[in-house]
């Protein structure tokens, strides 16, 4: 439970690229494939919908 004054800012996308496989090196080769690479640190919430659709790509695209 969060403190009074405390915000849950969720996951980054970096996390949600590797939800299944934790392989940082992969993850990044990915999202710079696809041109998300600097969106790695930011909050999954806050992505627009197109950067969405591409973070979730290359979690698919992790396997």
């Amino acid at each position: 439970m969060l403190s009074e004054g405390e915000e849950d800012t969720g996951r980054t996308a970096l996390e949600i690229i590797q939800d299944k496989i934790n392989a940082p090196a992969r993850a990044q080769a990915l999202a710079t494939q696809y041109g998300i690479g600097y969106l790695l640190d930011r909050r999954f919430k806050y992505l627009s919908t197109g950067e969405t659709r591409k973070v979730l790509l290359c979690q698919a695209l992790m396997k």
